[in-house]
């Protein structure tokens, strides 16, 4: 919810940009690409937040497993666009999904 109620924001702000990437074209807006990190940043520490809510049983599991499915799925989705955005985006999206999702966890925990 929060990464598309943000990216839909993000639409607003680089109309253009989002415009042109829709249509196949690349993506190599540097405020644009950084706008989108901080949001992937912000929903995977989130993520990881709301995720060690869950009674204590369940939370490391749970945990486990939604920063698996959120790496096949970003994955799965830079593999996709992969020519077309540059290398740094990639990897730094990527690489942030886990650390950021435990550390939010961490933060979460009661």
């Amino acid at each position: 919810m929060l990464w598309l109620s943000g990216n839909a924001g993000l639409g607003l702000v680089f109309s253009a940009e989002q415009a042109s990437f829709a249509s196949g074209g690349a993506l190599d807006s540097v405020p644009y690409l950084a706008a989108a990190l901080l949001l992937a940043a912000v929903s995977s520490f989130t993520a990881g937040f709301f995720c060690s809510r869950l009674g204590r049983a369940r939370r490391r599991n749970a945990l486990i497993w939604m920063v698996a499915l959120l790496l096949i799925v970003g994955c799965l989705v830079q593999a996709d666009v992969w020519n077309r955005m540059p290398l740094w985006y990639h990897a730094a999206f990527l690489l942030s999904i886990a650390p950021l999702c435990f550390f939010g966890a961490r933060r979460g925990k009661t």
